[in-house]
C-alpha cells in the first residue's frame, strides 16, 4: 500500500466522502440501509427502462415483419390475379379466333367463371352447414347418453 504524503497524513478525515466530510451518520446502520435501498432503486429504474426498450424493440420488429408480410401478400395476390386475367384473356381470344365470332370467347369464359364461383361457394357453404349439423347432432346424442345413465 502507498503511504499518503506528509501533507495529507493525519487529515484523512478531511477528505470528502459520499456523505460529506465528518458525517456522523457514516456508522449508522439505518443510513447504510437507506443508501443501499436507494442504489437498488436506481438499478431497478434502469432495469425497468431497459425492459421497456426491449419490449418496444420487440413490438417494432413484429409490426415491421407484419407490414412486410402484408406487402408481400398483396404483391403475390396481385401477381396471381394478373396471371389469371392474362390466361383467361388468352383463352377468350383463342375461342373467338377458332369460332370466328369476336365476342364468343369472352362470353364463354365470363360465364364459366360465374358458374365456377357459384359452384365453389355452394360446395363450401354446404360443407360448413353439414359440418355444423353433424356437430349439433353429436352434441345432443352425447347429452341423451348422459341422461340415460
Amino acid at each position: 500500500m502507498i503511504a499518503p504524503s506528509p501533507e495529507i497524513a493525519g487529515r484523512e478525515n478531511d477528505l470528502p466522502h459520499e456523505s460529506g466530510p465528518h458525517d456522523p451518520r457514516d456508522g449508522d446502520p439505518l443510513h447504510k440501509l437507506l443508501n443501499d435501498f436507494m442504489a437498488v432503486r436506481k438499478y431497478a429504474i434502469k432495469y425497468a427502462a431497459a425492459e421497456a426498450d426491449l419490449l418496444r424493440t420487440i413490438v417494432r420488429r413484429w409490426l415491421l415483419s407484419a407490414l412486410i408480410g402484408a406487402l408481400l401478400a398483396v404483391i403475390g395476390l396481385t401477381s396471381l390475379i394478373t396471371a389469371v386475367v392474362f390466361a383467361l384473356s388468352g383463352f377468350a381470344r383463342l375461342l373467338s379466333d377458332l369460332s370466328g365470332i369476336p365476342w364468343l370467347g369472352e362470353l364463354v369464359i365470363g360465364c364459366g367463371i360465374v358458374v365456377a364461383t357459384v359452384l365453389a361457394g355452394w360446395a363450401i357453404l354446404s360443407g360448413r352447414l353439414d359440418g355444423s349439423r353433424r356437430k349439433t347432432l353429436a352434441k345432443y346424442e352425447h347429452k341423451r347418453k348422459i341422461d340415460r345413465i
